[in-house]
């Protein structure tokens, strides 16, 4: 593990600590306050000469993001990676001509990384409800010129409808369609705004267009677990289907749902988990193990397959 990242494990790890402490609510704010009215500061004057926006190289692809974002942004800025063992693992699972859907796009790292393995006989469905990250998600493929994408501005849960959607006014990573109640832990202490936004199923949504997935991959933020009740019928019908989740207990049990229902819903539907290691390589996690993250709200990156993965 190079420096740079230890220092960031470090950081998180310390931050996660303090955050969820009696006094970590203070804390977290005077912190959030602090350590971004410095770094405001600096891309304030930054932008003066050449605006909000940043690139970086995710895995080799020019990636443009809003410094203005107070989360993954100023990661990706300070230690030029996301997620890199996980995206690592997807890599040694897409081939040319599959289709993958995306739900939580967000700025549209997975999307980039996905669009360009699949092909151009393959096709990416990317979800992304907010507005503003929709923008900056399809600024991302046309600065990758990529044209094997159909990004799509819904939620994705359980029906068709429109939902509400709850503003992060940091993390634009953590937009969710349910009130927390935890801006004082989660929000620097503001309150979230939302906005009204149109919704769908996974199993809808496909079936409405006569569509075959491949792969789907969702962080949302806590809805996981009614996103996966829409998709019942695209799992039980496809017996190649890799399935990758985030796994977050906190945000579930927010949401009302159950960590541990959750974990055996996919287990029922015959799915094995596995989790990326620091090589790109997959290692089997069990339900025992998934159990354990709950104490200290860790979240991970499940990879859900019915056949062994290499």
């Amino acid at each position: 593990m190079s420096i740079l990242r230890l220092v960031k494990w470090t950081v998180v790890a310390a931050e996660a600590e303090v955050r969820h402490s009696r006094l970590g609510p203070w804390i977290a704010a005077v912190a959030y306050r602090i350590w971004h009215q410095i770094w405001d500061s600096f891309f304030e004057i930054r932008s003066g000469f050449v605006g909000y926006a940043a690139a970086v190289k995710i895995i080799g692809h020019p990636f443009l993001f809003d410094m203005r974002d107070r989360s993954v942004a100023r990661i990706l800025y300070l230690f030029r990676e996301y997620e890199n063992n996980e995206l690592m693992l997807l890599a040694r699972q897409l081939r040319e001509g599959m289709t993958f859907m995306d739900i939580g796009a967000n700025s549209g790292v997975y999307t980039l990384i996905a669009a360009e393995l699949v092909g151009l006989t393959g096709k990416v469905f990317a979800f992304e409800p907010c507005p503003t990250n929709m923008n900056i998600l399809e600024t991302n493929l046309a600065l990758n010129g990529l044209t094997n994408v159909i990004a799509q501005q819904r939620a994705i849960t359980d029906r068709i409808g429109q939902v509400e959607l709850y503003l992060s006014n940091i993390n634009p990573g953590d937009h969710r369609i349910q009130n927390g109640r935890d801006d004082d832990i989660y929000n620097a202490g503001r309150k979230r705004t939302k906005i009204i936004v149109d919704a769908t199923s996974v199993d809808e949504y496909l079936r409405s267009r006569g569509l075959r997935i491949d792969v789907v991959k969702m962080d949302i933020q806590g809805a996981e677990a009614i996103a996966l009740h829409g998709m019942r019928e695209t799992l039980a019908e496809n017996e190649d289907i890799l399935l990758i989740t985030e796994f977050w207990p906190y945000g579930l049990e927010r949401f009302g749902s159950s960590p541990s229902q959750f974990i055996r819903d996919i287990e029922g539907s015959g799915f094995t988990l596995y989790e990326a290691r620091g090589d790109g390589t997959p290692s089997v996690i069990s339900a025992s193990e998934l159990e354990s993250k709950r104490a200290d709200d860790r979240h991970i990156t499940l990879f859900c397959s019915k056949h062994r993965l290499n």
